[in-house]
């Protein structure tokens, strides 16, 4: 018996065999911005990632929720992007919120120690509960 790679032990072990190539679906609610995505996230869909938060960062004047709940693999680039679009939304006084439903994704994250770093909700539901108000709506009259 030939030993898995990591990658084939990833896709035949921990994502019961399936490989689903990289999917977002991006909406504005109120004023807060919504990336659902799927599949895998590392360096291949690395560029499409990055693309598609800029795009819902622009859409959308308040905190973004980033809904994790259907991916099979993220990596090291991936948790770069996050890190990155969670500087520039900080910089306007927003915040990226996680949704996280799957263990091995908090894993990764209490591993890298950004378990702390980003806002995480178990639900779209709960994420959207923790969107704050865009800057201009926080002044008080």
């Amino acid at each position: 018996m030939t030993p898995l790679s990591g990658s084939d032990w990833f896709h035949n072990v921990l994502a019961g065999g399936r490989e689903r190539p990289y999917r977002s679906e991006t909406e504005v609610v109120g004023e807060a911005g919504v990336v659902a995505v799927s599949g895998e996230m590392d360096l291949s869909t690395a560029v499409r990632f990055t693309r598609d938060l800029d795009e819902a960062m622009a859409f959308s004047c308040g905190d973004l929720v980033l809904d994790l709940s259907d991916i099979d693999l993220i990596d090291s680039t991936a948790l770069g992007v996050m890190l990155g679009v969670l500087q520039r939304l900080s910089d306007e006084g927003r915040w990226l919120i996680l949704v996280v439903t799957q263990d091995f994704v908090m894993r990764i994250l209490r591993i890298t120690g950004l378990e702390t770093t980003f806002r995480i909700a178990p639900s779209r539901s709960e994420a959207l509960r923790q969107v704050v108000a865009p800057v201009d709506s926080r002044r008080v009259a």
